[in-house]
């Protein structure tokens, strides 16, 4: 498996049985991977506002989009 450092935000880790989640992750978004592309446009506003309420705006996703199938060519 490939690591990608795309340097927008910082690598989840599981280390020793734990999950280590820092509070800018960088999460990967393929557009349309099992849902429309719509969806996935839709969604991540409401996302990153569940997440913005949940911690009192201390933590946000820095998004990485990455294509796949058609879309990558």
């Amino acid at each position: 498996m490939q690591t990608v450092h795309a340097g927008v935000g910082t690598v989840i880790e599981y280390r020793q049985g734990k999950l280590y989640v820092p509070d800018t992750p960088t999460v990967v978004m393929i557009p349309g991977d099992g849902i429309g592309p719509e969806v996935s446009d839709a969604g991540r506003p409401v996302i990153d506002a569940a997440i913005y309420h949940a911690y009192g705006g201390q933590r946000q996703i820095r998004w990485m989009n990455m294509h796949a199938g058609l879309a990558a060519r």
